[in-house]
């Protein structure tokens, strides 16, 4: 049933490049937000000496209950960890979270700093720092589960395709399948020639959840495409039971001719296309399918491109593009990139313009220089308020020194100390910093479990910028 003509196509590198190009992307545990919300308000370091800052009577700090929780990102409690809160009036709360995660600080003045200190085990290295917070019920998430997630296994699904025929001007054609279910996805891709009538593919569908969802049940989803976005046939396989861990021979499925749309144009809006000379452009169209199956569509490596959409009932698409400095051999922690997707538009969409943003410029350290271990701190100059997250990696002693989350545009290093975190030590270190316009603190940690599912949520349009650069801190 296998065509020898049908070559196939690696679903990893089609996958990293949706996911490089859909979402904002920076570490683990980043922020990746829609601009739809106002950051907070920069917070005032306080002045050099051992007194903290009284807040100004133009500024009252509101005293705040803090009761917050953290987890893991399975929701996993992590239980005895030190918290330390520092609040606008330089007051100092030290506590530990308790066998449910939780812990409390009373009488907090709002806005405050918190630091969740590194596991005693080592399983984390990296403290996590959250700067200028206002919520009095904060969720903190952190990574640090050793060993295998506890997940259920993988479910390998295999479905034979009825291919239509390939001309041979049109180049050659492609078929991708998708799954999806409550709790999981799936998908994979190959291509093929004049000639083949058939092939077989076969989907790996991986549970992303601790455990499935009740009666949960898995759509697969085939699309067959030619090589100008011009013509399309469709299939699917709905309802196929749940049962991780064991493969499913689906059956041979016969693919559909479906309807087209009037070609339309994607392209950058403003001027967005002059912003990094020099710069790799990939342009994506993804469509997403009832029950929330993704199929990649078209990429190109360039600011526009073309083609018609399949007129699919149910079925919305996304598009994202990325711009990234090119690589170089001898600046090998050097990077810019700037992203942006469109959130979800309906089939009948005309033409698309997406808006990348720039992204920040580096005042402290400067690209590529140095930083006294006794200076302010850093800082950088935002294009615009949002959320920035900040690691930075300390190459001469090869750990991560901190993770922090901040709407300001600077980072003082007193404030760090306050947390209880010692100054930089001198040597190379690497700066890296992701920002997500019109974001703040407090949406990076709100509780509610629908909020961030949401966050995490391409269907919204967003937007987010990538940095990473060397310096060196000078004693």
């Amino acid at each position: 049933m296998h065509s020898p003509n049908v070559v196939r196509v690696s679903r990893s590198v089609l996958l990293a490049l949706v996911t490089a190009t859909l979402t904002a992307a920076c570490a683990d545990d980043a922020p990746k937000i829609a601009p739809a919300v106002t950051s907070l308000p920069a917070r005032v370091p306080p002045p050099v000496g051992d007194a903290p800052a009284a807040p100004s009577a133009g500024d009252p700090a509101p005293a705040i209950d803090v009761l917050g929780r953290v987890v893991d990102d399975l929701e996993q409690p992590i239980v005895g960890r030190p918290i330390v809160v520092v609040d606008h009036a330089g007051k100092r709360f030290d506590v530990l979270t308790d066998e449910e995660g939780g812990f409390n600080a009373i009488g907090v003045a709002a806005p405050y700093d918190l630091l969740v200190t590194q596991a005693p085990s080592g399983a984390v290295i990296t403290p996590l720092v959250y700067l200028g917070l206002k919520r009095a019920d904060p969720r903190l998430e952190v990574f640090e589960r050793g060993g295998e997630t506890a997940r259920p296994q993988g479910q390998r699904l295999r479905v034979g395709v009825k291919l239509p025929a390939c001309p041979a001007a049109w180049g050659a054609c492609w078929v991708s399948a998708a799954s999806a279910s409550a709790s999981g996805r799936g998908g994979t891709a190959a291509s093929y020639t004049q000639g083949a009538t058939s092939t077989v593919l076969e989907v790996d569908h991986a549970y992303q959840e601790s455990s499935l969802r009740y009666d949960e049940v898995i759509d697969v989803h085939v699309l067959v495409g030619d090589a100008q976005y011009s013509r399309y046939s469709y299939g699917r396989v709905l309802h196929v039971a749940a049962h991780p861990g064991e493969p499913m021979d689906l059956g041979m499925v016969t693919v559909a001719p479906v309807p087209v749309g009037e070609p339309l144009t994607i392209g950058l809006a403003g001027r967005a296309e002059t912003l990094f000379a020099g710069s790799l452009w990939t342009l994506t169209t993804q469509l997403e399918l009832l029950g929330g199956a993704t199929i990649p569509l078209r990429y190109e490596w360039s600011p526009s491109t073309t083609l018609s959409l399949p007129q699919i009932a149910g079925a919305t698409w996304k598009v994202g593009a990325w711009a990234q400095s090119p690589s170089l051999e001898d600046r090998p922690y050097f990077h810019v990139s700037s992203q942006a997707w469109s959130g979800t538009l309906p089939l009948s969409a005309t033409n698309v313009a997406v808006d990348v943003p720039s992204a920040p410029v580096p005042v402290r350290p400067a690209l590529e220089g140095t930083l006294s271990r006794h200076g302010a701190g850093l800082a950088w100059t935002p294009p615009g308020p949002g959320l920035a997250a900040l690691v930075l990696v300390d190459l001469t002693h090869a750990r991560q020194r901190l993770r922090a989350f901040t709407a300001d545009a600077a980072i003082d290093l007193r404030r760090l100390e306050a947390l209880g975190l010692a100054r930089l030590e001198p040597g190379e270190h690497v700066f890296d910093l992701t920002t997500s316009p019109g974001s703040s603190v407090d949406e990076l940690t709100q509780p509610d479990a629908r909020f961030r599912r949401d966050r995490f949520d391409t269907r919204s349009p967003g937007a987010a910028t990538y940095q990473r650069f060397r310096f060196t801190v000078t004693p």
